[in-house]
């Protein structure tokens, strides 16, 4: 009996343990604001701004090493770039969920000591991006 109290309260712990993935990532997604395609102005690649004027300075496939750092401290991923319709087509949702994380904005990082994104900057990219992400 108590063998089997034992196991019981070892199998009750390992369920209640918190390492659920699933649940981690659900929590991690951001929930993006609702954008109606038919009655915005859907902007090309080359008028979101935003990536021509603060992402590419990290994010840009020309850039490597601390080069990729801007001015914080952890460089920008490699495969996450923005200064080719392409490669910004392939981060166009996860782009949008940084910018809306939370009121300021994950990106860019405060350490970058570049500006954070405007409001008209993130509903631009969240357009884009929602509806198409168009060239």
């Amino acid at each position: 009996m108590k063998r089997l109290l034992v196991l019981g309260l070892i199998i009750f712990a390992g369920g209640c343990s918190g390492g659920d993935d699933d649940s981690k990532e659900s929590e991690d997604e951001v929930q993006l604001p609702a954008v109606d395609c038919t009655k915005e102005t859907v902007p090309t690649y080359a008028q979101v701004t935003l990536f021509q004027t603060t992402c590419t300075q990290c994010h840009s496939t020309t850039k490597t090493g601390d080069a990729r750092k801007g001015m914080g401290a952890e460089a920008a991923p490699v495969n996450i770039n923005y200064d080719t319709y392409m490669a910004a087509k392939e981060s166009a949702i996860p782009a949008a969920q940084e910018l809306y994380e939370d009121a300021r904005g994950a990106m860019p990082p405060e350490d970058s000591r570049l500006p954070a994104a405007t409001d008209a900057e993130k509903k631009q990219v969240l357009v884009w991006a929602k509806c198409g992400a168009p060239q």
